[in-house]
């Protein structure tokens, strides 16, 4: 999450959907709050709000908040390519297993952030919601918005862009439908 006072917004970054490029354009613009400190990376508008209390969630309130959504299945792809990439989780070699991590519904991979529905950090009503299918224009978008200007940077990669669908049975493509389908229906994805 950045926090910006001088040009009154709010990031809320939701992982796996380029945040990390974006955040680190974010903090490059003067003005960054003290309220998002290094462990609210992933905090929801909720959360900050209960972390910070009411005095400053309202004086926060009427800050500019924007977020990106990502399809869930590109997504949670994504997180598997991640993974795998980082070694420190039992992530299975094969994608479908993967799946069924999800589907058994196992601890371990339901405690990531990563894995929360993207619905979960979108809890303040007039949340601007760009998209990950339009990075770059969608955070220009933002930018001028915001009145500050910032360059993204390709960052935190989990690998080369792919067709996610090439790695979808349709019974693994029906879990994570039934998964994620809050995210589906407020953001319209389909697979």
């Amino acid at each position: 999450m950045v926090i910006n006072d001088r040009y009154r917004f709010v990031f809320v970054h939701i992982p796996k959907t380029g945040g990390t490029s974006i955040q680190e354009a974010l903090i490059q613009i003067p003005g960054r709050s003290d309220l998002a400190a290094k462990h609210t990376k992933h905090e929801t508008p909720s959360e900050l709000n209960l972390r910070i209390g009411r005095q400053r969630a309202g004086e926060i309130s009427d800050y500019f908040f924007f977020c990106f959504v990502r399809n869930p299945w590109d997504r949670f792809l994504s997180l598997f390519r991640f993974l795998h990439k980082l070694g420190r989780h039992p992530v299975p070699e094969n994608f479908e297993d993967f799946v069924r991590l999800l589907e058994a519904r196992t601890p371990w991979l339901l405690s990531l952030h990563s894995i929360r529905p993207q619905s979960d950090f979108v809890s303040v009503d007039n949340q601007a919601v760009g998209r990950f299918e339009n990075l770059e224009s969608d955070f220009q978008r933002f930018a001028i918005l915001i009145g500050a200007e910032g360059q993204l940077q390709h960052l935190n990669s989990s690998g080369g862009r792919t067709e996610y669908a090439s790695w979808y049975t349709k019974r693994t493509a029906a879990v994570i439908a039934e998964y994620y389908r809050q995210d589906i229906k407020r953001f319209s994805y389909s697979y």
